[in-house]
């Protein structure tokens, strides 16, 4: 091995080095503050001073139960074939573990969050990776289109607003895209002229055909 290529070599290995400390420090990091926060609401998505709805603060399941889906995903879309790297959206990112993860999996992955906090933290701990973390009202969000990967686990805890939010991805989303997690009204996603059940063995994964 040459010298250039040692040093090519050692080069990967502290990027990938620095790409695991991180993710284990996210994943620490959301669960230390979960905790911290857990038992806060926040204001209703229509008005500041509206009625006060719970959201879920965070879904304690592994980076390896997350990146299961993201491979079967990638192995149906073929998206290993596709450039530029597939998107991916996560609505309700919290602290941006998942997006963060998506990025290593290689998708261009953003993440939208209601959350000031949540935003804020997410936005600081993604350092210079390609990570786009937007906070804002995922009901008033305009571009679900343009994302081949949606990925949400019931980010609105209160019922009409998360019935709301499901319509209104199932009806902006691209055909061939695909919509993963547990939304809570699958009744949208059984339409077999719409979607298609692609897996239920690691968790709800579902893709647009029409």
């Amino acid at each position: 091995m040459t010298t250039k290529s040692k040093i090519v070599l050692a080069e990967r290995v502290q990027e990938q080095t620095i790409l695991h400390k991180r993710s284990q420090f996210l994943s620490q990091l959301e669960r230390a503050l979960a905790g911290l926060l857990a038992g806060k609401k926040h204001l209703s998505y229509t008005t500041d001073k509206g009625t006060k709805q719970p959201y879920f603060h965070y879904i304690p399941y592994t980076d390896s139960w997350f990146l299961n889906l993201l491979d079967i995903v990638k192995k149906h879309g073929k998206f290993q074939q596709k450039y530029p790297e597939p998107t991916f959206l996560d609505v309700g990112c919290g602290f941006g573990l998942k997006v963060f993860l998506a990025h290593q999996a290689g998708f261009i992955a953003s993440g939208v969050e209601y959350c000031k906090k949540y935003a804020e933290i997410a936005k600081k701990t993604s350092g210079s990776h390609n990570h786009i973390i937007m906070q804002g009202d995922a009901l008033d969000f305009k571009s679900y289109k343009d994302f081949d990967v949606i990925y949400a686990y019931r980010p609105i805890a209160n019922a009409e607003l998360m019935n709301k939010l499901t319509h209104k991805v199932v009806d902006e989303m691209k055909v061939g895209a695909y919509i993963i997690g547990s939304w809570g009204y699958v009744g949208e996603f059984e339409d077999k002229q719409k979607f298609k059940i692609i897996d239920r063995q690691y968790g709800n994964i579902y893709q647009k055909v029409a």
